[in-house]
């Protein structure tokens, strides 16, 4: 369970960041989280904010976005949606 930031280029591909995603039956069992070894710092976030979260330390890197392909999950979040155009 995670959300992913990948550049796919003509002849290559690479990752470049990964969050975990735990859905809202994991956040809420501390049980199940530790028998799965999730750290402690892992919270409940919308995949949205997780994709924010990757594409606002890439760009601190300074590396360039050309464009953003994405599913309908985050292709709906208006804030993500207005923070890659700009």
């Amino acid at each position: 369970m995670g959300a992913f930031l990948v550049y796919a280029g003509p002849r290559e591909h690479v990752l470049l960041d990964r969050r975990l995603y735990l859905p809202q039956s994991w956040a809420e069992d501390a049980e199940q989280r530790e028998g799965a070894g999730v750290p402690e710092g892992v919270t409940l976030q919308a995949k949205p904010q997780l994709a924010h979260a990757m594409l606002e330390h890439l760009w601190a890197q300074g590396v360039p976005v050309g464009w953003v392909a994405r599913d309908k999950v985050y292709g709906n979040d208006a804030p993500l949606r207005e923070r890659i155009a700009a």
